[in-house]
């Protein structure tokens, strides 16, 4: 889980290293803190809102007994999103950002990502918009398990802050647990040496090396 976004960040930032002048990762949610649960009894919504964010599920769907809720575990290192549908059950869920900051570099390549850790037999969608505009939609298969997925994003769009809406549906049943996820974005630099050309470098230096060598022995 939190071991695959610090690997995916360890990579870009290797990539940006060879490749960028610069790099950043800013994590927006890791469910890591401010525990919620919302649990649905009855066709409806409810919603409960803490420091970091807005959480609400909205049953559609439901068959006796109600088994329908999400919560965010706030566990130290390894919390998540669980949400769970009972069988004969639907919900959608909302979680939502409000007052996001961003100061990414205006020439700067944004991605966003976020983990999917695990997901049922059922089909799943989900949907990120930022202050009513789309950045992201996507299909989920079912049983999709520890699966980054990341998107481009304009970062005018993110320095321009505001709210951030994540939505996830899905067919009657369905349940899904998500995981960390940000953006992480890097600067273009000066175009780096092809590696043939960092050798030919490399073997002159030597080489200069060793005719210095043989002057200074005469």
């Amino acid at each position: 889980m939190k071991n695959s976004i610090i690997a995916l960040g360890l990579a870009c930032g290797l990539f940006a290293a060879q490749t960028h002048a610069a790099t950043g990762t800013v994590i927006i949610d890791d469910f890591d803190s401010n525990p919620q649960s919302v649990s649905n009894t009855s066709l409806g919504t409810i919603s409960s809102s803490s420091a970091i964010r807005t959480l609400s599920s909205n049953l559609i769907a439901d068959m006796t007994p109600v088994n329908s809720s999400a919560e965010v575990t706030g566990t130290a290192g390894s919390g998540i999103l669980d949400i769970t549908n009972g069988t004969g059950e639907n919900s959608i869920v909302d979680v939502s950002w409000s007052n996001l900051s961003f100061n990414l570099p205006t020439n700067a390549l944004a991605n966003f990502f976020f983990e999917i850790v695990s997901s049922d037999g059922n089909p799943t969608h989900v949907s990120f918009t930022l202050n009513g505009t789309s950045l992201f939609t996507a299909d989920i298969p079912a049983n999709t398990s520890n699966q980054t997925i990341s998107f481009n994003v304009d970062p005018a769009l993110l320095n321009a802050g505001g709210t951030l809406d994540l939505q996830i549906t899905g067919a009657t049943g369905w349940d899904m647990a998500i995981d960390a996820f940000g953006v992480s974005w890097s600067t273009p630099s000066a175009s780096v040496p092809e590696p043939t050309s960092i050798a030919l470098l490399s073997a002159g230096l030597v080489g200069l090396g060793a005719l210095r060598r043989r002057k200074q022995q005469k």
